[in-house]
């Protein structure tokens, strides 16, 4: 599987996936006509570098859940509260940090300090996933 530093599913610009697979060729692939060779790191730290400048961060696989990098401890309880009441789940301040259980999907520990969010912390107790770093504003992962 050919790796594109415009994936779709990891940026947040597409302006670049303009008619990329268009038209598909006779034999039914796709052309990927504005492919650009990037390697897993290269995406995962450009995704970084845009949450960092303010593209929200989707907490699990729904996108449902999304906190923004550059919000307050506040807001993001504020937001979150709302989204859960939303869509489902359930959230709540513990300290410095939010709680977030999204119930079917995983639970997640969202840390702040001086108010400004610094790490996110993953598990998910019913799948034996453990309690693991997911999210830091060092970098990625």
């Amino acid at each position: 599987m050919k790796t594109c530093s415009t994936c779709l599913h990891v940026l947040a610009d597409h302006t670049p996936c303009d008619s990329c697979l268009d038209p598909p060729n006779t034999n039914g692939s796709f052309p990927y006509n504005n492919y650009v060779e990037a390697t897993r790191e290269k995406i995962y730290a450009e995704r970084h570098r845009q949450e960092l400048a303010g593209r929200n961060i989707v907490l699990g696989r729904e996108g449902e859940h999304e906190i923004n990098a550059n919000w307050t401890l506040e807001r993001t309880r504020k937001e979150l509260s709302q989204r859960c009441e939303d869509v489902g789940g359930v959230s709540w301040r513990k300290g410095d940090s939010i709680i977030v259980d999204k119930q079917f999907d995983a639970a997640y520990t969202i840390v702040f300090k001086e108010d400004k969010l610094t790490e996110i912390y993953r598990e998910n107790p019913n799948r034996g996933v453990p309690k693991h770093l997911w999210w830091h504003r060092e970098g990625p992962l």
